[in-house]
């Protein structure tokens, strides 16, 4: 059975296995870096909106940012976001070659997590101190520490469907679109006399839908 005691990162014990385990670690750790070098790029483009000077390569533009990021640069919307919200946190510190070098060998997953604490409190002593502590805690550990650090309540026991009601909202673009989402769940669990985000839904699906045919079978008609 797999402790949450552990840390995420274990001493390996000299010899073959560990010049092995040592190896990826370093390579894990270069490519943390370039992943914050394309954070901080791919902050500045998404001020600056390139996705909608971008030319498609079939002529045209592209339909939404998250179009660009997965055909133009190849980066999936979900970690473009990621990556975004890590770049903003650099920008806001300033000091981006000391702040990349203390992130070093972070990875992205846990950087994730550091992000709300950071844009609270975007400054290099902060940074360094969470840094430090991503480097030797567990994902889980430290998004509790996180969590504490920002006044976030314990977590309870989630409701069916509370974690894919958290995804759905927290996948949407910006501010408008997740209360948009928001206020769907919460129309949605009167509608549907359920607080499950899954049957809420398929209820939204089904009623949806239902608008939908009768608008295509009447352009078709028509």
């Amino acid at each position: 059975m797999k402790s949450h005691t552990k840390t995420a990162v274990q001493p390996v014990a000299p010899g073959p296995v560990a010049e092995r385990v040592n190896r990826l670690r370093s390579l894990r750790e270069r490519l943390t870096d370039h992943y914050l070098g394309l954070a901080v790029a791919l902050h500045e483009e998404h001020d600056a909106q390139l996705w909608t000077k971008a030319p498609a390569p079939e002529g045209g533009r592209y339909e939404s940012e998250e179009d660009f990021w997965e055909e133009a640069v190849g980066v999936r919307r979900r970690t473009a976001y990621q990556l975004i919200a890590v770049g903003e946190v650099l920008a806001k510190v300033g000091q981006q070659a000391e702040a990349s070098q203390a992130l070093s060998g972070v990875g992205l997953h846990k950087l994730d997590v550091l992000v709300p604490i950071l844009k609270k409190e975007s400054t290099m002593p902060t940074l360094r101190k969470w840094a430090d502590l991503a480097k030797t805690h567990s994902r889980e550990a430290l998004r509790e520490a996180v969590g504490k650090a920002l006044g976030r309540p314990a977590k309870a026991v989630e409701e069916p469907g509370e974690r894919f009601r958290a995804y759905v909202i927290n996948a949407m673009p910006d501010k408008n679109t997740k209360e948009l989402a928001e206020e769907f769940f919460t129309v949605g669990a009167r509608y549907a006399a359920s607080k499950n985000a899954v049957g809420i839904m398929i209820a939204g699906f089904q009623e949806c839908l239902g608008t939908w045919r009768a608008h295509v079978t009447q352009e078709v008609s028509a």
